[in-house]
């Protein structure tokens, strides 16, 4: 498979690199078609990746520092993934959910444990629940694909293997509201503490070898030209 097929729906690339990082403004480049530009709260920390190569990645402090992504809107179909590194075992990674009581998607951890809610307004309608830690200090590749639905479903990732499920009971809340990286969406409260990398969003669901590709690939270009 081509990487060209990781440009179909792309609507969010945020590298977290120095490369895409204005530090005057703090504003972080997306580097899809769609001008999803995002702003670091406080002044970004760079370290090396995945791949021991410098500046690129972000290290979040676990208690101030966070990414704000404005008015953003959901589809039905959904694709998340983010490439993360922490020995915390709560943490918000990214969600959707601007306020208590009017959520879309979460992705956390809860004693280390991935966990990717779906949301409509102040109802979870869908949990998906893995069984294993991610909070070893090593890099994983977490995140998940929805339809969105009810009676659909959402599936959790890390590392390209499936490692939770849940069959949708309502539908997901569609709307324009920020995404946060880093920091819960409705209270500045819950951070996340360790580094993150390569955050991808997509507007439809990647298929199991779209999601290798994703997974195998180290910075992959992915500017398109907006539909």
């Amino acid at each position: 498979m081509k990487l060209s097929s990781l440009q179909k729906g792309l609507v969010l690339h945020v590298p977290l690199d120095q490369e895409s990082y204005n530090p005057t403004t703090r504003r972080m480049t997306d580097k899809s078609a769609y001008g999803n530009h995002s702003t670091s709260v406080n002044a970004a920390n760079f370290t090396i990746d995945r791949m021991g190569q410098s500046d690129r990645a972000i290290n979040f402090n676990g208690t101030s520092d966070y990414i704000d992504i404005p008015n953003i809107s959901n589809t039905a179909e959904l694709s998340v993934f983010v490439w993360i590194k922490t020995t915390r075992v709560r943490q918000w990674i990214i969600n959707k959910r601007p306020f208590d009581g009017s959520g879309e998607w979460q992705v956390h951890t809860y004693s280390g444990v991935l966990c990717v809610d779906i949301m409509n307004l102040g109802n979870m309608v869908g949990t998906a629940l893995c069984t294993q830690s991610y909070a070893d200090g090593e890099w994983h590749h977490v995140g998940f694909t929805t339809n969105g639905v009810n009676g659909g479903y959402v599936t959790a990732y890390a590392d390209n293997e499936p490692v939770g499920t849940a069959i949708l009971t309502g539908d997901m809340r569609l709307a324009t509201t920020d995404i946060k990286i880093g920091a819960t969406g409705w209270s500045n409260v819950l951070f996340y503490g360790g580094q993150l990398a390569e955050c991808t969003i997509y507007n439809r669901i990647l298929s199991a070898p779209e999601q290798t590709l994703l997974y195998e690939s180290y910075r992959p270009r992915t500017v398109i030209k907006k539909p």
